[in-house]
């Protein structure tokens, strides 16, 4: 049961205290519940045909109410966890019903969502099931509704598919694995998909992608699928899909920080999402995602610091930190898509903390102030917030090099996010391009109010959003998604 500020009772919790004949509202003023987002209280209530938990949940403040919504039915499903169903009126929430209907369904699965460990014995203290059946309370069952249950369960579900291939252990994720999966279930959505093996790499030029990857057993790869929803300039999405960074001969600085260094194609995976979301959800867009894989490691073939690289379009790099492996590849994506003219060119890639701004929050750098504001708005609806960080024309000199066109790291100062997207600005051409660095948002080191420790499936749900905006932008609201497919 939903409850603001106060805490006052939302829909249907004045119905229940009658059916029930308990005075939620006054029992949860003597716990000191308030009514905040995220407050959760259970109460257990016997009856004739047994014990029933009727669960209230804070929302904060009346209005509008998708983040919380959101919020609240991810909750929900954290706290609901060994419960066989769940209802709620959730949806009854705000002035827009059906985005209402598209949060609660969105919510419940991100936080349904487990991730299948290896081994098959009980572990003590792990988290029970949750829930099996969400029902959502509306006050009608229309066209609109059905729509956005979709939607959200499609949204959701993409989120958590990011989620799965991130958690997957590196030895298991190779690349070549990673663009069989990307690929299989571009497919199932009916885009067209191609993978392209290291000779073909070599072939186009990828020196980048080739480099990172030389000293693994494991040859790179690439994979490639295209929605063609509509006609026109596409919407070119990349990311950063290293499936182990282990520093390369460099090595990792922190020894703590290369256990989960699986995490590191998280930008990839969000971005392949994101583009066979846009074909679930019947978007009207031509979208294309391009997903470079290697997997960075130290050997006798690893390259080396002074190496130099030709990168796709035939611009140098002298590698001078093998461990900035990450901005290598996704440069020769970046040269590789500007030659088609996209409308609008975004990369996403785990290359630094972001700057700083903390688990809450990913980076957003850019050459089109437009493209930024809109990516940067994708992000606040979605629940998956971004922060504009500022890219300085007086720091392209600090990647200038004796052997090269350019240098993978600058020559003086920290490198940072705002460094890092300086090197990938000079790959972008004219293409109105913005770069998110996801480091900060992509890995949870630790449990919070929402999410558990491990991935997050960020910035998935922000890409999705941005294709839907388009969508709505070219003429149109688009038509009913397909049917969701399982999550797994």
């Amino acid at each position: 049961m939903p409850f603001f500020d106060g805490p006052r009772p939302g829909p249907g919790v004045r119905d229940a205290e009658r059916a029930l004949g308990v005075p939620l509202t006054d029992m949860l003023r003597q716990q000191a519940f308030r009514g905040h987002c995220g407050e959760f209280s259970t109460f257990l209530i016997p009856g004739d045909t047994g014990t029933r938990a009727i669960a209230a949940i804070g929302v904060g403040a009346a209005g509008d109410q998708s983040a919380a919504i959101r919020d609240a039915a991810q909750r929900l499903a954290t706290q609901a966890a060994g419960w066989t169903s769940v209802a709620t009126t959730l949806a009854l929430l705000g002035t827009d019903r059906a985005a209402s209907v598209r949060a609660a369904a969105e919510g419940f699965l991100l936080g349904s969502y487990r991730f299948s460990k290896a081994g098959s014995r009980p572990v003590e203290g792990e988290r029970p099931a949750p829930p099996g059946r969400l029902t959502l309370l509306v006050e009608d069952v229309s066209s609109a509704s059905a729509d956005a249950l979709d939607r959200g369960v499609i949204v959701g579900e993409s989120a958590n598919w990011v989620r799965d291939l991130v958690h997957a252990p590196a030895a298991t994720a190779t690349p070549a694995a990673l663009a069989e999966q990307i690929a299989a279930r571009a497919v199932r959505h009916g885009l067209e998909a191609r993978i392209w093996t290291a000779r073909e790499l070599e072939r186009q030029g990828f020196g980048g992608v080739l480099g990172v990857g030389q000293g693994s057993r494991n040859e790179p790869s690439l994979v490639e699928i295209v929605h063609a929803g509509a006609p026109g300039r596409p919407l070119a999405l990349t990311g950063k899909g290293i499936t182990f960074d282990s520093g390369g001969l460099n090595l990792k600085r922190d020894p703590d920080e290369i256990a989960w260094m699986r995490s590191d194609m998280a930008g990839g995976a969000a971005a392949a999402a994101a583009v066979i979301a846009a074909a679930a959800l019947a978007l009207p867009v031509h979208a294309v995602g391009v997903v470079p894989l290697a997997e960075n490691m130290p050997g006798g073939g690893s390259v080396r610091p002074g190496d130099v690289l030709t990168h796709r379009g035939g611009r140098t790099c002298e590698v001078m930190d093998t461990d900035a492996e990450g901005r290598l590849v996704v440069a020769d994506v970046i040269a590789y898509l500007a030659e088609r003219n996209p409308a609008a060119l975004i990369d996403v890639a785990t290359l630094t903390d972001a700057g700083g701004i903390g688990h809450a929050l990913w980076a957003a750098m850019g050459t089109d102030q437009a493209l930024l504001r809109e990516v940067l708005d994708a992000g606040e609806v979605a629940g998956e917030p971004g922060w504009q960080l500022p890219l300085r024309e007086e720091y392209r000199v600090l990647f200038t090099s004796l052997s090269a066109d350019l240098r993978n790291t600058p020559r003086h100062g920290a490198d940072t996010a705002v460094m890092a997207a300086t090197f990938l600005r000079e790959f972008a051409a004219d293409a109105p391009w913005v770069h998110i660095d996801n480091g900060s948002t992509a890995w949870l080191e630790f449990d919070t109010q929402l999410w558990p420790e491990g991935a997050t499936g960020s910035p998935a749900r922000a890409l999705i959003r941005f294709l839907e905006g388009r969508a709505a932008g070219s003429g149109g609201s688009p038509p009913p998604p397909a049917a969701a497919q399982p999550a797994r």
